[in-house]
């Protein structure tokens, strides 16, 4: 062996992190905390259970709060289109049992000017409170009695 070599059997000692990593640790526990400030739910468990899509935005230098903003209001989007078709169908659903004739829903027939004495008689007894409660049933009776 040579004299400048030395060998020993101590451990090497970590090196302290760099300025640069400090403020990047740094970075990411204060994005962290603002996202558990404004998303309490998303940051429970931290970073590794987020959705695939915000790491993925992640990687592409999205800050972590903008890129779960993005994708919870892409989940917000997405789930008011389907309320909205919803809602939409249910106003159809509603529009086609009204209009049917004897439908169990409540739907009545079309309310007429003028019945006949023997329409009169079949009419539902809504309708026919109607006519009674806003005075019509007095012009019906007297084209009735040919008057």
């Amino acid at each position: 062996m040579t004299e400048n070599t030395l060998i020993t059997n101590e451990p090497e000692q970590p090196q302290e992190p760099s300025t640069t990593e400090k403020i990047s640790t740094i970075e990411q526990l204060d994005e962290t905390v603002q996202l558990a400030n404004e998303y309490p739910d998303a940051a429970k468990d931290g970073e590794q259970n987020l959705p695939q899509e915000v790491m993925e935005l992640r990687e592409k230098g999205m800050s972590l709060l903008s890129a779960y903003r993005l994708y919870d209001l892409r989940q917000t989007k997405t789930k008011l289109a389907q309320a909205e078709a919803k809602f939409e169908a249910e106003v159809a659903n509603r529009a086609a049992e009204a209009a049917t004739t004897g439908s169990l829903a409540g739907g009545e027939a079309h309310v007429k000017d003028y019945y006949t004495s023997e329409e009169w008689d079949k009419l539902p007894h809504s309708i026919k409170e109607r006519f009674i409660k806003s005075g019509r049933i007095f012009e019906f009776m007297k084209k009735w009695s040919g008057k």
